[in-house]
């Protein structure tokens, strides 16, 4: 810049004097004698204009050069901020931030933040991740703790409902689950899930907890507050006992949402319903 600056003034110094001594010389003729421009001047002009105009051209260049990268800078603070803001600022966050890192692949915390607004790219690096570490049981629940680090789940409204491992602890859920020749219907909730697994809590009769064998699938409703009302089916893996009595449940993304305007509650079937 400097380098064109000074090539400039040295054209507007010889443009001058150049101008100068063709005055003198031209002063002598006639008076009724035509002035003709010289070709130096001509010259000296368009090289002028030039000079201006790669100068600008510079110039806008520049500009835009900082406003880009005064922008990345902004992005850049802002996703951070919004990074350390998920993780919170409690004695284990740098572990916190660690473990995102190595399971998203990145440091950069505008790809990180990325990660959290598409549930399709997420799933894409949890399926590299886990292939990765073998699909071990530790790497599995790194990748259920960065998933709810990053608020991938249903109370998120920016991402879509197309999986049940979006359901957060403590979901409500109505379920119905054909028992023989009779259906339970039941309100139950999400107690705990894993990458591959799904806890639900066992329906009652009083404090007795209802036997569920020889069972497929239950289906199970939510509603979001966002959309409307989803309906899916759980595989059914078993049942737990312990301190809780749980039922243990596959994942699955066959989610379909239901229209509140095709619901009628009165038709539902009343077989047997226990809250």
């Amino acid at each position: 810049m400097k380098q064109t600056l000074k090539l400039g003034s040295w054209f507007s110094l010889w443009f001058f004097f150049s101008g100068q001594q063709k005055f003198e010389v031209s002063d002598l003729a006639p008076k009724t004698q035509q002035v003709e421009v010289p070709l130096e001047w001509i010259i000296g002009v368009g090289v002028f204009i030039v000079l201006l105009i790669i100068i600008l051209i510079i110039q806008i260049q520049l500009k835009r050069k900082s406003e880009v990268k005064m922008r990345q800078k902004y992005n850049f603070d802002h996703a951070e901020r919004q990074l350390n803001s998920m993780i919170g600022s409690g004695k284990n966050a740098f572990e916190l931030r660690k473990l995102i890192e190595t399971v998203l692949g990145t440091q950069d915390p505008i790809e990180i933040m990325n990660f959290s607004r598409s549930l399709a790219a997420f799933d894409k690096r949890s399926e590299e991740y886990l292939e990765l570490e073998s699909n071990s049981a530790e790497a599995q629940k790194a990748l259920t703790q960065t998933r709810k680090l990053l608020n991938l789940s249903l109370n998120n409204s920016n991402i879509p409902f197309t999986s049940s491992k979006l359901l957060p602890i403590g979901q409500a859920l109505e379920c119905q689950v054909q028992l023989g020749e009779r259906k339970l219907k039941f309100d139950s909730i999400v107690l705990a899930q894993s990458e591959s697994k799904l806890l639900i809590k066992t329906p009652q009769v009083g404090e007795r907890p209802v036997e569920i064998k020889d069972v497929a699938e239950i289906s199970c409703q939510i509603e979001r507050h966002k959309d409307g009302i989803y309906e899916f089916r759980l595989p059914f893996l078993a049942q737990k006992q312990g301190k809780q009595n749980v039922l243990v449940m596959r994942h699955s993304s066959d989610i379909k949402l239901i229209s509140k305007a095709n619901i009628d509650k009165d038709t539902l079937e009343e077989e047997w319903y226990m809250e």
